[in-house]
């Protein structure tokens, strides 16, 4: 039978919940051990059915990093156990940030104790149904990267591609796909760790160096994963199979010719056979001509017959997205001082810079003003088992869609005699 409580009854009640909250987030602040074990004792004693807020809570303060008031690391696990033991027994769910604390403090314990602990809590995610977030993998990687235990973190590494897409897409624009890619690398550092302090097999080098270049060709601005790579391979060679001195790392220019200014080395391209490169070409063209007017097409057909006429850049700039850089507020505008200080910082390196823009962006008539445009629709994907002549599909695509809203007119081309590239 249900006792109803009275008004007065309610708001005491809400007083004292409050009360005990308080005491718990109090003594969770100090960093007290002692004190926020004596304020989780005293709010069970009070009240019979606690919140589950009151389980994670405490264990979030007592496993701190900076947590004081314990005689070792063991006190510390075996509290945080205990309590954890009593949040199952009260019938609840753990979520996976309270999991995720477990693994967190028990890498801290003896190896053999800490990969049992560490696994254990992993392992109780998949039962309640949770998806571990990429984060979530990081103890596990730092447990068996700190004991070199290679083969442990590919298998982890495998468990994680099956659960979530890597990097290799994401552009860093918001903060929370910065903090993913951020997240990659230290997956990738972890796994050269690994391998270094462990396997040291050429092999398995070579598969986590193809991974890495396809999953994150553009780091971030964290240096987890460079001190990683230069920690690693600096003073680095390869004979019969093992790992000797010799390699060092350091920044480099390539040239046109890939001479490495550093090693003096001419550096290896893929080897692509005549039909592969007409076939690429092919490609290339359909997808810059695709949904474009029948005369656009003509004059990228003539631009590709003139192609070696043109002269050599070091550095291609996108003149739209320089141009509209770090102007995303009011009375932003299109800023062409931006593009020739782009100029002149490679002109003052000796390099040459090729702008790729369109032409209404240097026309007076042209409005700068940063204006909020509707989404456009994304490209269309080329089949490689399509006809090299889709003329009749072009069409019919130009038809259904609004080309003018994604396909940039190139019916202006042209080369000016100042090197720089105007669409």
């Amino acid at each position: 039978m249900t006792v109803s409580l009275s008004k007065q009854e309610i708001k005491e009640a809400k007083a004292l919940a409050k009360e005990r909250q308080g005491a718990l987030t109090n003594a969770c602040k100090s960093k007290n051990g002692p004190a926020i074990l004596s304020a989780y004792e005293e709010w069970k004693i009070k009240d019979p059915k606690p919140p589950v807020g009151m389980y994670a809570q405490t264990l979030q303060g007592i496993m701190a990093d900076d947590v004081i008031g314990f005689t070792d690391e063991n006190e510390i696990w075996n509290r945080g156990e205990e309590i954890f033991d009593e949040f199952i027994n009260s019938g609840s769910k753990p979520s996976e940030s309270l999991l995720c604390i477990m693994c967190r403090r028990s890498i801290r314990l003896e190896p053999t104790e800490a990969i049992t602990k560490t696994e254990k809590y992993f392992n109780m995610m998949e039962p309640f149904g949770i998806k571990p977030k990429i984060r979530t993998f990081l103890p596990l990687f730092e447990l068996y990267s700190d004991l070199g235990l290679s083969d442990a973190v590919e298998k982890r590494y495998i468990q994680l591609i099956e659960m979530h897409e890597g990097p290799q897409n994401t552009e860093t624009v918001n903060p929370g796909e910065t903090d993913d890619i951020r997240l990659w690398e230290q997956v990738f550092a972890y796994r050269l760790k690994a391998w270094h302090i462990g396997s040291k097999t050429i092999e398995r080098r070579q598969q986590i160096m193809k991974e890495l270049c396809e999953l994150i060709p553009k780091q971030s601005i964290f240096a987890t994963l460079n001190d990683t790579l230069i920690d690693i391979f600096n003073n680095y060679q390869e004979t019969n199979g093992e790992c000797i001195s010799q390699w060092s790392a350091a920044e480099t220019n390539v040239t046109r010719d890939g001479l490495c200014q550093v090693s003096k080395k001419i550096l290896r391209r893929i080897p692509l056979s005549e039909e592969e490169l007409i076939t690429l070409l092919d490609k290339v063209s359909r997808l810059a001509c695709e949904g474009t007017k029948p005369k656009a097409k003509e004059e990228w057909e003539q631009w590709i017959q003139s192609i070696n006429e043109i002269p050599y850049y070091d550095a291609i700039i996108d003149g739209a997205n320089v141009g509209h850089h770090n102007q995303n507020w009011e009375d932003g505008a299109f800023n062409l001082d931006q593009i020739n200080d782009t100029l002149k910082e490679l002109d003052s390196r000796g390099k040459k810079g090729c702008v790729i823009l369109r032409r209404r962006w240097i026309e007076n008539r042209t409005d700068l003003t940063v204006k909020k445009l509707p989404r456009k629709r994304a490209l269309a994907q080329i089949d490689a088992n399509t006809s090299s002549n889709p003329s009749q599909e072009l069409i019919k695509d130009k038809i259904e869609n609004d080309i003018e809203n994604v396909r940039v007119n190139i019916e202006n081309l042209q080369i000016q005699d100042d090197g720089v590239k105007v669409i």
